[in-house]
């Protein structure tokens, strides 16, 4: 098919994409069970729709920072197959968010063993300044 996008690509294990009721309770296609093992993406319903994708094609992702070899750097590129397709009903989130296993995230993005970011979610954002030396601790 055809076309391109931006997309925010975020690794999440399965069990931590369950929880974000959100994408959890608003799968339209596909599914999350078995993400982990999967190496399938979860995308949204309104990127499927803008580059022509349906459940079990594949999405091909290029990365920002290529790879380098002795001729230059070439771009990072790898298909993965689409397991799941979500509808949040937010722009933002079914346009461009791409959910990637978070082990295979890891190796796509050259980040054995570590992560680029962490997302918490908190059940009442009024006590994030509580939970601030606890999560500074457990990040060391």
């Amino acid at each position: 098919i055809g076309g391109g996008s931006g997309a925010l690509v975020r690794g999440i294990r399965g069990e931590d994409l369950g929880k974000i009721s959100i994408v959890a309770n608003n799968i339209k296609q596909g599914s999350i069970a078995g993400f982990d093992t999967s190496e399938g993406v979860a995308i949204g319903s309104r990127m499927a729709d803008n580059l022509g994708l349906v459940l079990g094609d594949t999405i091909t992702l290029i990365a920002p920072d290529g790879d380098v070899t002795p001729l230059g750097t070439t771009p990072r590129m790898k298909g993965y197959p689409i397991t799941a397709i979500f509808e949040v009903g937010m722009s933002e989130y079914d346009s461009s968010i791409v959910y990637m296993p978070f082990s295979e995230a890891q190796l796509y993005f050259n980040m054995d063993g570590r992560a680029q970011a962490i997302e918490i979610y908190v059940d009442n954002p009024d006590n994030v300044d509580a939970l601030k030396p606890k999560v500074e601790e457990a990040s060391q």
